[in-house]
Formats: C-alpha cells, structure tokens, sequence
C-alpha cells in the first residue's frame, strides 16, 4: 500500500485529501470522514488494518490543511465537498465511513448520493440525540468534543512535545498513546509568531467551521427522517465509553435501543467494548472492530 496526498479544487480553494492506495487497480474504495476537529491522518489506523483496500479521506473544510477554506460550513458543504474530490479521484461506488461528525456528512452522502455510496458504516455518530436548545454555541461544542478538547483550538502551545503532553493526559487516551497519535497530533499545529515575537504552535481547526458544525448535530427531526427513510446497507458502531472514557458513551445503551426499534432491517448495530469515543478510530483495537465489519460489508469497485 502507498500513502499519497492530492489536493483537489473545491469552492474557495483547494481541499487536501490523503489516499490510501493498494498495487491492485480494482481495490474496493472506502470514502472515510473524520470527526469534529479530526484530520484525514484519523485514518492511518483502519488504512494499517485494510491494506488491500484503497481509503479516500479528506481533511474536511475548516480542518487540517483545508482550515483555510471558506464558509459556509455544516453538512450540505461538506456534502458537496465529498462530491468534488470524489469526481476528482475516480470514486464511482464506495463505501463510506464517517467518524463523529463525519458519520453525519456520511448520512446525507448515502442520501443525495446512493449511485456512489452504496453502504455506509457510522462510527460513534450519525444519530442524533438531544440538548438543551438554549446551549450557546461555546457550550455545544464542549458538549460535542469535551471542555479540553474543545478549547484547544483557542490554546496556544510552547513546542510540538506540549502539544503531544496536552492529549497524552487526555483521559481518552491515557492508555493508548502511540507513536500514530504523535504524528497525527503532529500534522494539527502550525507555527505562529506570538506578540513577544517567539514561536509557538497552534491548532489549525478553524473555530468558527467546528461552532457551525456542531449545531446540526443535535435534535434534528429532518436528519430523523432521512436516517428511517434510508434502504442501504449501514452498519452503526457504537464505543461502550465516551469523551473521557466514562461510561456509558456517546450513545447509551436506551438510546441504541430506541434506535434499533426505529430504524429500518437494513441498520444493524456493534457495540466496540474497551473502546471510547475517541480511541474507536485512533486505536488499533478501534480500527480493528471496524475493520473487521469493513471485511465483510465492502461491494466490489
């Protein structure tokens, strides 16, 4: 497998997709999305597991080396963005994978676009559940990623090594840091000139795209009726703990429930135990309960 990176033309600019490539041209492609203030490197877990299968993940507008790309932000433009770079690189039938945040972009993708997506598997997201309406957007956020991970965006970090400190201590991923999480860590920052003129580092997720996104994530009777309107083949993975590795996690165990009720026959559910929110994706263990449900689901190109 090869690790490419392109970077595709989109509105207001260009957006950077990282690919996963297998030797063999007829690989089955997996479109994979990453979470909230994530990047496309979310992925080199599952890419690590699924070698013989070719991984289209963008950083998503307003992330990683797309942070500069302008708004409007929310669902239907990363919607379309998924469109453009799936033009751009040949993806004519895929099966897409959304992390978080991406599982929703992932529900709308299985929606407008059923020709090209024609399984999705959702990986702690892509159900709503329900707040106070009346959070402001600071709130919702933090309720979205946790306080910490929420407020990182605004921090500005001395060295690359207090930035890996600051998600080390991370209750997520107090056992389960690896080198993996170093570099992806890594790719976050960018270097800034603070007003004494010293280097520091900041994360590059643009604050404004993540508040706009986090708002149509919660409560959405629309999003509810294209979840039960769906037909295609989807797979739910759910962690057994959340944010800050507390139990339960994201989704409880009466909310799955009441999904599995409503939802049509074609949605099954796994729950991913020792998993939480975070290290369902960027774990090996995390990225092998996917793979494992990738394995037996994935159609031919």
């Amino acid at each position: 497998m090869t690790y490419f990176t392109h970077d595709v033309p989109v509105r207001g600019g260009v957006m950077r997709v990282g690919e996963w490539r297998p030797e063999c041209p007829d690989a089955p492609t997996i479109v994979a999305l990453h979470g909230m203030s994530g990047s496309h490197l979310a992925w080199q877990f599952l890419a690590e597991q699924l070698p013989e299968y070719r991984i289209v993940a963008p950083d998503l507008r307003g992330r990683g080396l797309s942070a500069q790309l302008p708004a409007p932000f929310g669902v239907a433009s990363h919607l379309d963005d998924v469109a453009a770079i799936s033009a751009a690189l040949n993806v004519s039938r895929a099966t897409i994978v959304g992390h978080s945040m991406g599982a929703f972009v992932a529900v709308a993708a299985l929606r407008e676009h059923p020709e090209v997506f024609v399984r999705g598997i959702l990986a702690d997201g892509g159900l709503p559940v329900t707040v106070p309406l009346d959070l402001a957007d600071d709130e919702l956020v933090e309720a979205v990623l946790g306080v910490a991970a929420a407020r990182r965006v605004e921090f500005t970090f001395s060295s690359r090594d207090m930035y890996r400190k600051f998600w080390r201590l991370h209750p997520a991923f107090a056992g389960d840091w690896s080198e993996a999480l170093s570099s992806y860590a890594d790719y976050d920052l960018a270097e800034v000139v603070t007003t004494d003129g010293e280097v520091a580092f900041r994360p590059v997720a643009n604050p404004a795209a993540v508040k706009a996104d986090a708002r149509e994530l919660y409560g959405s009777h629309a999003l509810r009726a294209t979840l039960c309107g769906l037909r295609v083949p989807m797979t739910v993975l759910y962690a057994s703990r959340g944010l800050l590795n507390e139990t339960p996690g994201v989704y409880s165990g009466r909310e799955i429930a009441g999904w599995q009720a409503e939802l049509p026959s074609t949605v099954s559910f796994v729950e991913v135990a020792e998993a939480n929110h975070y290290t369902l994706v960027l774990s090996q263990h995390g990225a092998e309960a996917i793979a494992q449900v990738l394995r037996t689901a994935l159609v031919p190109s």
